[in-house]
């Protein structure tokens, strides 16, 4: 069973998460992020690419400028 052996926690780049949704690799976290990850404090913006299909699937945790 892969529920068994797959893990808790992934890192996954803001344009993968619509191909780990559709591979049923993601949980809906819309109502616990809501409640117990206190997503009214998230900078706006950061939750967006963690968003799909109206749902929350990822949770932002690190914010960061990049230049060359």
């Amino acid at each position: 069973d892969d529920h068994d052996t797959a893990p808790d926690v992934i890192e996954v780049g803001n344009t993968q998460v619509a191909q780990y949704v559709d591979g049923g690799g993601l949980v809906d976290l819309t109502l616990e992020s809501m409640r117990d990850l206190g997503m009214d404090d998230w900078v706006p913006g950061l939750a967006d690419p963690g968003r799909f299909g109206g749902s929350q699937y990822g949770i932002p945790w690190y914010a960061a400028n990049r230049v060359v």
